[in-house]
């Protein structure tokens, strides 16, 4: 995947379905990160969202985790475009 093309966004602003490779946390410091990181999802981890509401479900490896709007917030990622069958990138 090439970086430059790649879409930086918050997780907050992803929708069901979309792919997303954690860059970095906006407050690194706080213990819902550290939590965070204890169950492995850290810079570089690619996820895929599987649901908005009420809370974000994300699913990376065998882990499914759900993540609060507000630290949804605190996590800055790349929007993963992944070709269609039709030769088309889809997000």
């Amino acid at each position: 995947m090439k970086r430059r093309s790649a879409e930086k966004m918050l997780l907050a602003a992803m929708k069901p379905g979309q792919i997303g490779e954690v860059i970095s946390f906006l407050h690194p410091e706080t213990p819902a990160v550290h939590r965070l990181a204890a169950l492995g999802f850290l810079p570089g981890e690619k996820f895929i969202v599987e649901r908005c509401r009420p809370d974000y479900l994300i699913r990376f490896g065998y882990t499914r985790l759900a993540i609060n709007r507000k630290l949804a917030r605190e996590i800055l990622v790349y929007l993963v475009k992944v070709p269609s069958a039709s030769g088309r990138e889809m997000p």
